[in-house]
């Protein structure tokens, strides 16, 4: 996990927002995205995709209308993957691009000057979740259509974000397309996830079979008929998420739980919903979200059980390095008022991630941690440190008055220093000690 300096984010959404016409014309090369970038400034999000994730599935009912064959692939780690260089060359083409590579006068050498600028002059990947993120990726996913419907003429079909599906009348069509597919990633440096790539002759199942088994389940009202429908539900989501792994079947299920179980049920649900988070991380927020409301209900958490197999998720994915897992689990021991044990406190002292070192920090001024050793966080209190990687806890400690230094750096900073006295924070502590909104998993 890793959040771009503010100072650099704000230069590349300025000269996004600068060039906002030049980059909807590019968009417009592509007649299969359903990704572009759409500005909306009533919106929560500056920047939306032109459809929704469930289109998909519409656009496939469209789509194979008189077709035979479905081609499916992926762009393998599309984000982490994209090489910043290619930017100009989708944009200007790669020789126009490498004659004149520090002529920032092209869009594209500008882009990829502050993308670079933002992660340490690093040319592979992009940051994962800002919106600018998206502007970039379709900029290369544009590029690549381009070159695909040059090739292919007639192409039939859609790409959402890096998720390729196009229809053919006949499998000789499909692979040759998938060929020159292949070729074209491989101009950008990029490549085909060979585990999601295949052809598929029709009919094919409109949506994946297990989702509306899940969809449609149906709880009975009865204290008992609802036990046995929790069990049968939940032994029925874990049997399909062994069958589709990559499918996300436990995070969909779980958001399908009626939001208010009888009271007597509780206890079972609060084992099955363990069971999930154990199973499959990606259920950690919306089990937070279910484990809270239940509490402001009343009803009796087994707290020494949640915070055992929390430690266990903690454990295992601080080894592992898995800070999504570390900081989800931490959060639900915030919300819930947990405290975790001596043995996590140590392995914390040596997990150097900036939101996780935030969140232990706020349990440690809560009294949910003891024995925490801070001279690991206390080596980010300094200028450098507002400009790498762990600006954010740069940043926020002192803000918070977290400690006590003898120079306040971030007063000293030009740039720090305003968001400072307009009280800017990147942490909102009400808002990671409440409900959070999840998204829904469209299907």
């Amino acid at each position: 996990m890793n959040v771009p300096t503010p100072y650099h984010q704000i230069k590349l959404s300025e000269a996004i927002l600068e060039h906002r016409d030049k980059l909807e014309e590019f968009y417009s090369n592509s007649i299969i995205s359903l990704t572009k970038p759409i500005f909306n400034e009533n919106a929560e999000r500056a920047i939306e995709r032109e459809f929704p994730f469930k289109e998909k599935t519409l656009k496939r009912i469209e789509g194979i209308a008189c077709k035979k064959y479905i081609l499916k692939t992926d762009i393998s780690r599309y984000y982490p993957t994209i090489y910043t260089h290619s930017i100009p060359w989708a944009m200007h083409g790669k020789r126009l691009s490498k004659d004149r590579q520090t002529d920032c006068s092209l869009l594209g050498n500008k882009l990829d000057k502050l993308i670079r600028n933002m992660q340490d002059g690093q040319t592979l990947g992009i940051p994962t979740g800002p919106d600018t993120s998206l502007i970039i990726s379709e900029v290369i996913g544009t590029a690549i259509d381009k070159r695909l419907q040059e090739m292919v003429p007639n192409i039939k079909g859609f790409r959402y974000t890096d998720d390729i599906e196009l229809y053919f009348d006949t499998l000789s069509e499909a692979e040759n397309c998938l060929n020159k597919l292949h070729k074209i990633v491989r101009e950008f440096e990029l490549e085909l996830n060979p585990h999601k790539t295949e052809i598929i002759m029709l009919p094919e199942a409109i949506e994946p079979s297990w989702v509306p088994e899940i969809k449609l389940y149906d709880f009975r009202d009865s204290v008992e008929g609802e036990r046995n429908d929790l069990i049968s539900f939940f032994s029925r989501a874990f049997e399909l998420a062994k069958l589709y792994p990559n499918d996300g079947v436990l995070k969909y299920s779980v958001q399908r739980i009626p939001s208010s179980i009888k009271d007597e049920n509780w206890s079972i649900l609060e084992s099955l919903l363990l069971s999930s988070i154990t199973i499959d991380s990606t259920t950690l927020p919306i089990v937070r979200s279910i484990l809270f409301e239940n509490e402001l209900r009343e009803l009796p958490l087994n707290k020494v059980r949640i915070v055992d197999t929390l430690e266990k998720i903690i454990k295992l994915n601080i080894e592992l390095g898995n800070d999504y897992e570390v900081l989800w689990s931490l959060s639900i021991c915030k919300l819930l008022d947990l405290k975790v044990s001596e043995g996590i406190s140590k392995l914390l002292n040596e997990y150097d991630n900036p939101f996780i070192s935030i969140m232990t920090m706020n349990l440690y001024e809560k009294g949910f941690i003891n024995n925490l050793d801070l001279s690991l966080y206390q080596s980010h209190l300094n200028k450098n440190s507002l400009y790498g990687s762990n600006w954010i806890f740069s940043y926020e400690a002192i803000r918070k008055n977290w400690f006590h230094v003898s120079e306040n750096y971030v007063e000293e900073d030009e740039f720090y220093s305003q968001l400072l006295e307009e009280n800017v924070t990147f942490y909102d502590e009400l808002e990671w000690g409440s409900l959070v909104n999840i998204d829904p998993f469209d299907y």
